[in-house]
């Protein structure tokens, strides 16, 4: 998935805050790999941090259901 700034300035790995307009594939995927190395998902590490998919597509994000308890717990 592709993604760009929501606002004027982003902050990128390695470079601290850019403007929006130059946030470029390299800059995406070290975001990327700092979203790996702290074992978080990608695309909540993106929406988290000021980013939107770059598609008009609807990113849906979907939870687990907790398990139900059983009687007498």
């Amino acid at each position: 998935m592709k993604w760009k700034a929501k606002n004027d300035t982003c902050g990128v790995p390695g470079k601290g805050f850019i403007r929006g307009e130059d946030f470029s594939q390299e800059d995406e995927n070290n975001i990327k790999a700092r979203a790996r190395s702290r074992g978080i998902d990608e695309n909540i590490f993106f929406l988290q941090n000021g980013f939107v998919p770059v598609d008009n597509g609807q990113l849906e994000i979907v939870e687990e259901p907790k398990p139900k308890k059983k009687r007498g717990e």
